[in-house]
């Protein structure tokens, strides 16, 4: 069977597209990417379409796509993969991947934000004192907590009631909290500070 050549419609690149593709009216592009580059546009404008910039040159542009619930991330396929959106357009805006092993960190605080000039790259402990430089770790403890699934007078409690012989399994079930948890009360590994 006689190899068929092609120039790429997008990229000029020279390929091998089967019988069966040109048959079909296909064959025109080497790659996925350069059809849907070609047709849809390059990935940067699909991309930009889904993100609201903010009317200053230091606003947030914020993405209006999917978002992971509770955390407020936007999210996109790209690549092929599943990606965080301000990682890709770390990508799209500076042409470099950002490495496995980095986070791209935002100035701006805004989980939703992929201004290409609030995002930087850096280690877990980089973001880490980021947080802490501006105020923003959940110093909260105990009741305070916006996880606290119990009261300090709960606590209390639980801890006479441990002392008196109760089992930790059974106050688990009562309180509505794993056997572990009462058990690092019991321990003080957790609520420490109440008496």
């Amino acid at each position: 069977m006689p190899t068929i050549t092609r120039t790429c419609l997008f990229c000029s690149k020279t390929f091998h597209p089967t019988s069966a593709q040109v048959a079909a009216g296909g064959g025109r592009y080497c790659s996925l990417s350069c059809r849907s580059s070609q047709t849809k546009g390059p990935y940067i404008v699909r991309f930009m379409k889904r993100v609201l910039v903010g009317p200053g040159p230091d606003d947030c542009w914020l993405w209006q796509g999917k978002t992971i619930r509770h955390a407020d991330y936007g999210y996109v396929r790209y690549d092929r993969k599943t990606r965080l959106a301000h990682r890709v357009s770390y990508e799209l805006h500076y042409g470099v991947r950002p490495p496995a092993d980095l986070l791209v960190c935002h100035r701006c605080d805004t989980p939703r934000c992929v201004n290409p000039a609030h995002l930087f790259l850096g280690t877990y402990s980089d973001n880490v004192q980021d947080m802490l430089a501006k105020g923003r770790s959940n110093n909260a403890v105990g009741e305070r907590s916006p996880s606290a699934k119990l009261t300090e007078d709960q606590v209390r409690t639980i801890r006479q009631r441990l002392a008196a012989g109760e089992t930790e399994r059974a106050l688990g079930d009562e309180y509505g909290v794993g056997h572990t948890s009462i058990h690092r009360i019991k321990t003080r590994e957790h609520w420490s500070h109440v008496e």
